[in-house]
């Protein structure tokens, strides 16, 4: 008899745990992250704005950096400084990783360093599913292009961005 109130409680105790956990099930990708860059000397900051995820019970786990189609890092913040670039030409894409690793990738920024120029294009054709594009609805070029950053008379940079519309 012992053994069988025994049971009864522990099956009862079991059901009450299992009823009373919620579940959360999670098919869809997070939205696009949107990608901005600026370009301060020789580091390249990029800022991008937070991505969403439905249902609202799982999230935005963490943000991939990659440059150039390499893994730099992850964060949990909104922006990322790649410091003391070298001249050249780079790519940058940002994922969005939700808390079932699905991802979505912003468009890719691609920023050329030049000792006299620097310049920001960005590209929506390979990128995630959504964010907004930096390019013109009725055509495939880019809307504007950052032209390095703006400059006060005694020639110090104030970080401002540059463009030019095209």
């Amino acid at each position: 008899m012992k053994t069988k109130l025994f049971l009864l409680l522990i099956t009862f105790l079991f059901i009450n745990f299992v009823v009373a956990q919620s579940f959360c099930v999670d098919v869809d990708t997070p939205s696009s992250p949107e990608l901005s860059a600026m370009i301060t000397g020789t580091n390249i900051q990029l800022t991008w704005a937070e991505a969403t995820d439905i249902p609202d019970c799982s999230g935005i786990d963490y943000y991939e950096i990659w440059k150039n189609n390499i893994y730099l890092t992850q964060t949990s913040e909104l922006t990322y400084t790649d410091t003391d670039v070298t001249y050249g030409t780079y790519s940058y894409v940002i994922y969005a990783v939700d808390k079932a690793s699905h991802t979505n990738s912003s468009d890719k920024a691609t920023i050329t360093l030049t000792e006299t120029t620097s310049t920001v294009i960005y590209d929506d054709s390979g990128g995630g599913g959504g964010g907004g594009s930096s390019y013109d609805d009725d055509e495939d070029t880019p809307a504007f292009t950052l032209t390095g950053t703006d400059t006060q008379e005694n020639g110090e940079e104030t970080g401002e961005p540059v463009a030019t519309t095209d």
